[in-house]
């Protein structure tokens, strides 16, 4: 199960698309493997809130560069 956002610029509506896709990918209920697949600016702004809150979260949260390898990988 996944959540796909792209983030154009910090704050705003992108932020709660952010929290979305974190908090789908942090419930604990089902056996289902939750995803948040995230790209945009925030990889490339290291101290934003955004990249900050996916450095410390247990959620599984990457770029869908990566969603391949990932998938690969289960």
């Amino acid at each position: 199960m996944g959540e796909a956002k792209f983030l154009s610029s910090s704050g705003g509506n992108q932020g709660r698309g952010f929290d979305d896709a974190i908090t789908l990918a942090t419930l604990a209920s089902g056996e289902a493997y939750k995803v948040a697949v995230i790209d945009g600016v925030l990889w490339i702004q290291p101290r934003s809130k955004e990249y900050r809150a996916i450095e410390f979260t247990n959620a599984c949260a990457l770029s869908a560069l990566l969603l391949k390898q990932y998938l690969t990988e289960l």
